[in-house]
């Protein structure tokens, strides 16, 4: 399974989900980040079995359709539906059977949206998801390279992946109090401490943008990401150069 994310991340990129509104977010988008960034991250800090992409519902794109479910079962590894503890709700999640690997499906939501919402143009469903189009603002191309194939994704800016896993780290931590939700959180405060530190030496104008916009995002996301912000530091204080960038925006 060791080419399994590149040849899902291939056959995803291959069916024209990016082209469509896809974006890839979570640790894998992170590990695209620091190619960006011209840095490699410690392993322990983005390595995880699960392929995340978000998409909003509609998007002003032309028409276009990425089949998901049918690009996954063209690679052939037994990816199938993971069923939801409602049965009336479609799936948005798939999983190989036996393995970690899996493909999860999000768009962006509010406290209100419990149930999933279907996408027509990837002709599957997405789990709805608070203040996630915080991070899928500013999208933008990138491509990744595995050995001597290359692949063109989409993925967040990196201020803005910074100051959402500050977000949603303490969104976590009320929410879900599970041993693995907790260990989630902190790899968030830890991808997010790596990215403050890298773009406070070089990109500062990106951390002052992306500040100013969660900024306006109001008192809930600002009280929250300057919580993730306090933690991040705490634990890793070389990121203090790029909290000292975000933290004056943000407590205004």
């Amino acid at each position: 399974m060791a080419r399994a994310v590149p040849d899902v991340r291939r056959v995803l990129a291959d069916s024209g989900l990016f082209a469509a509104g896809g974006v890839l977010v979570g640790s894998y988008a992170f590990q695209v980040l620091g190619n960006l960034l011209g840095v490699s991250w410690p392993g322990a800090a983005w390595r995880t079995q699960d392929v995340d992409i978000a998409a909003h519902l509609l998007v002003a794109v032309p028409a276009l359709e990425a089949a998901v479910p049918k690009a996954l079962d063209a690679l052939q590894m037994g990816f199938v539906p993971v069923p939801q503890l409602d049965k009336k709700h479609p799936s948005t999640s798939f999983r190989v059977r036996g393995k970690q690997l899996r493909v999860d499906l999000i768009t962006p939501g509010s406290e209100r949206d419990i149930d999933p919402s279907f996408i027509p143009r990837f002709q599957a469903a997405a789990a709805p998801i608070k203040f996630l189009s915080l991070v899928m603002r500013e999208a933008q191309p990138a491509v990744v390279v595995n050995g001597t194939s290359a692949t063109l994704v989409v993925v967040p800016s990196p201020a803005r992946f910074a100051l959402h896993k500050l977000l949603v780290s303490q969104t976590r931590s009320v929410i879900q109090q599970t041993v693995i939700q907790q260990a989630m959180g902190g790899k968030d405060l830890h991808q997010a401490a790596l990215l403050l530190t890298v773009l406070a030496a070089d990109r500062p104008e990106d951390l002052v943008a992306a500040a100013h916009s969660f900024a306006e995002s109001g008192a809930t996301v600002t009280r929250k990401v300057m919580r993730g912000l306090q933690a991040a530091v705490k634990r890793w204080p070389d990121a203090m150069p790029g909290a000292d960038i975000v933290q004056p925006i943000l407590s205004r």
